[in-house]
């Protein structure tokens, strides 16, 4: 991950957000202070994750879905 000074983001904000946009998220740091500046898409995915994980059962509900063969999996939804 890229990192930079606050104050160097601060003079190149629009090439920092064309970066971000394209999926590199930036690590900014300064004023005894540290972020990470990150996509909509990206957060919204770490959002979802974190929603997916706190479900009792989930993680491990998905983790065996992704070991089934395809060829044993039902077409029709199970829900």
């Amino acid at each position: 991950m890229k990192s930079v000074a606050l104050s160097t983001a601060k003079r190149t904000l629009d090439t920092l957000f064309e970066q971000v946009a394209e999926g590199e998220p930036i690590y900014i740091r300064g004023k005894g202070k540290e972020v990470v500046l990150v996509s909509t898409e990206e957060w919204r995915g770490l959002l979802e994750t974190m929603h997916l994980l706190s479900i009792k059962g989930a993680r491990e509900s998905i983790i065996e879905g992704m070991r089934t063969p395809l060829d044993e999996c039902s077409e029709e939804p199970g829900w």
